[in-house]
């Protein structure tokens, strides 16, 4: 297979894969920091939003938890960002978020690792692609 790379789908997989490697390490470096630096508290799940997608004739279905806390004693209420495809939260669970103090509605749960599992799985793909292209540019020098 990598005899078969010309020099120029190698220099595609390099550059791809050091995009990836950056991209993927900004976004778990930035959750990080967004954990360590932000504001704790509780929120508790007001529902659960039911989320439809079609594609190529199928159905998806996800579920994305509405989040309720206060700040100041204002009260808040923020769809999640993270959803899955099954309800994670139940209604009415308290759960420990983070929020950014510059914007209270920026809220990460700490406990939901998927976004870092992705994150490292797109890290693992980019270094692959970095790995094969190096290799093909290597076989095509020789």
């Amino acid at each position: 297979m990598l005899n078969s790379l010309t020099s120029e789908y190698s220099m595609l997989l390099v550059a791809a894969g050091i995009a990836a490697i950056f991209i993927m390490t900004r976004i778990l470096v930035r959750r990080r920091r967004a954990i360590q630096n932000g504001i704790h508290t509780e929120a508790t799940v007001v529902r659960n939003v039911v989320n439809t997608d079609y594609h190529g004739g199928r159905v998806y279905t996800s579920y994305s938890p509405v989040l309720r806390y206060y700040v100041n004693g204002q009260a808040h209420e923020v769809i999640y960002g993270g959803s899955s495809m099954f309800p994670k939260y139940k209604e009415g669970q308290a759960i420990k978020i983070v929020y950014r103090c510059d914007n209270v509605r920026d809220v990460k749960i700490p406990s939901d690792r998927i976004q870092d599992i992705a994150a490292v799985v797109g890290i693992a793909i980019g270094l692959a692609m970095f790995a094969v292209g190096v290799v093909g540019l290597y076989i095509n020098l020789v």
